[in-house]
């Protein structure tokens, strides 16, 4: 697949297809890092906004709505504490 050709969907497969062969977390960690690091202080924040805010979000409902099991309950736990913070966090476009 071409990313450049690709739709959001399509991303995000690929994505999660690489986070489950990526079972080492330090070079998972250590990606991230390196490319938001490079990335406009906008996009950055764009990232916040548009994907870790709505995945806390997401896990958040999860949690409330008893979807969850063993394998995901410490992140959807975690996402109730955060869900507060995020709500409230003013994230403009600048």
């Amino acid at each position: 697949m071409e990313l450049k050709d690709a739709t959001n969907e399509e991303l995000f497969e690929e994505l999660y297809n690489r986070l489950n062969r990526m079972n080492r977390e330090d070079e998972i960690k250590d990606a991230l890092e390196k490319t938001l690091g490079h990335l406009h202080r906008t996009l950055q924040q764009n990232f916040f906004r548009h994907l870790i805010v709505p995945a806390v979000q997401y896990f958040a409902k999860q949690h409330e709505a008893g979807w969850y099991d063993l394998r995901n309950e410490a992140s959807c736990e975690t996402a109730v504490k955060m869900l507060p913070i995020v709500d409230e966090a003013a994230l403009p476009f600048i």
